[in-house]
């Protein structure tokens, strides 16, 4: 079985979802679930970094053109710097 951290995220889905389509027709073996489990792992920490750069580079502005970004998010935004 393939490092997952060196996995891209489309290698990653990819072993998902074989993974689960395996799941459907047999039970999984143990080294099976580990990997699952450790895909999974990757795949949500992925998702949530890729969320939260998304949310900290977002700028909200109203119809007049001022920035109203939430005040928590600029903090956290300025933290990063």
């Amino acid at each position: 079985m393939k490092d997952t951290n060196s996995m891209s995220m489309s290698e990653i889905i990819a072993n998902i979802n074989e993974l689960a389509a395996i799941k459907k027709s047999r039970e999984l073996t143990k080294e099976e679930n580990i990997f699952r489990e450790a895909l999974k792992r990757v795949y949500i920490s992925n998702f949530r970094a890729g969320l939260e750069q998304q949310i900290l580079n977002t700028k909200v502005v109203n119809k007049k053109g001022e920035d109203i970004t939430p005040e928590k998010i600029k903090e956290v935004r300025n933290e990063h710097k």
